[in-house]
Formats: structure tokens, sequence, C-alpha cells
């Protein structure tokens, strides 16, 4: 399951702490700056890609480290997206180099 989170530039110091722990780090996430992706929102999205049972716990930890919104609909099928088009052109980019 896919899931991506919105944090904004005020909680950034919080947030950077709770995924820099030993959990996140092993369970691998993409960050990206709203920005960069075309968004309108004034923070960072977080790409997790596990199962249902890691994103309830994930749920968890994010929410009691602040404010989080989870994404959905649209917006998430957007943002998700455009996460896996620049995970793809970079690996694209990367196979040219070394293929």
């Amino acid at each position: 399951m896919e899931a991506v989170y919105f944090f904004g530039y005020d909680v950034k110091k919080t947030f950077m702490k709770t995924l820099e722990d030993d959990f996140f780090k092993r369970l691998g996430y993409t960050l990206r700056e709203c920005k960069s992706l075309g968004s309108e929102r004034q923070g960072f999205f977080v790409y997790i890609n596990t199962s249902a049972e890691m994103l309830a716990k994930i749920d968890e930890l994010l929410e009691a480290s602040g404010p989080v919104e989870k994404l959905s609909g649209k917006e998430l099928e957007e943002i998700t997206a455009k996460i896996k088009a620049e995970e793809e052109a970079a690996e694209t980019g990367i196979g040219a180099i070394f293929g």
C-alpha cells in the first residue's frame, strides 16, 4: 500500500527527527518539498510504500510527532504519480550511465 503524508515548514525540525528513527530508515521513504512537485502547499510530502499493517503504525508515529495530513483522493494519486515518475527518471538515468 502507498501513502503520502504532508507536513508544513513550521514542524520540519520535529518531523525530520522522527524520520531519522531506525524504524523509518529501515522502512524507506521518499521526502520531497511540495514546490518541487508543483503543489501549492507549503511544506513537505513523505511517500511510503509498505503493508497495511505498517501504515497503521506509521500513522500513529507521525500523528504523535505533530500536525500531519495523510493525503487521499485525487491529490494522493497526483503526488504519488509525480514521485514515481521522478524515481523512474532517476533509475533510467543511472542505467544509462552504467548500462
